[in-house]
């Protein structure tokens, strides 16, 4: 496990502590993360893809492949899904025997093929009434609130600063220029990326937000 794992991610230390309660199990234990977009779902996502032998997956694109074919492939001791909300009925019918009896099976020229494999799935979703009962039940669960705009300039000015390596008074003048508008960091970091002055920020804030004042 990466000694900084989950370092950049300012806050939710309830929620990193039964992440790595999870990932250092014995068995598996399955975690889904819920919460409307901007709640930190997606960094606490990719930074579990960073574990060794872990697969991150879309929800939304897993049975343009079949995910079966796709664990049978890959194996992989941690499966990392966004959207998990959005899978086809197909693929949850596949997660669910992974997550209940560790089995995953496929038709291949006509012949039944079976693996049984010891996998953690973690997985993020904006809702979770589209998932099936039977496969919710077999998740810990936790809910993600929005952020405070007091944790979402926190967490902006520590991925700007600390992962984008943007200049700290640019960062500061982008939070302060976006926190009224918003509370999803992404917006923080395209800005981050695109500006180089404060002007720059001023100029793509009036065309992000049109209405908006200027702090």
């Amino acid at each position: 496990i990466p000694n900084d794992l989950f370092d950049f991610i300012l806050g939710h230390e309830d929620v990193k502590d039964i992440l790595l309660r999870s990932i250092n199990s014995e068995k598996p234990v399955h975690i889904l993360l819920v919460g409307p977009p901007a709640t930190a779902k997606s960094m606490f996502l990719s930074e579990l893809a960073r574990l060794p032998f872990s697969r991150f997956a879309l929800g939304g694109s897993t049975r343009k492949g079949g995910f079966e074919d796709y664990l049978l492939e890959f194996r992989p001791k941690y499966v990392v899904i966004d959207e998990l909300d959005k899978m086809d009925m197909r693929d949850m019918s596949v997660l669910l025997s992974l997550m209940e009896s560790g089995i995953v099976a496929r038709l291949k020229k006509r012949m039944r093929e079976m693996e049984k494999m010891t996998t953690w799935v973690l997985g993020g979703a904006n809702r979770d009434d589209h998932i099936w009962p039977e496969l919710k039940s077999r998740f810990f669960i936790v809910h993600l609130p929005e952020y405070s705009e007091a944790d979402f300039i926190q967490v902006c000015r520590g991925v700007l600063v600390g992962r984008e390596d943007v200049d700290s008074k640019l960062a500061n003048y982008i939070v302060k220029s976006i926190a009224s508008h918003t509370r999803d960091v992404r917006e923080a970091v395209h800005l981050g990326r695109l500006c180089k002055t404060s002007e720059d920020v001023d100029k793509l804030v009036r065309i992000r937000w049109p209405s908006s004042r200027l702090f």
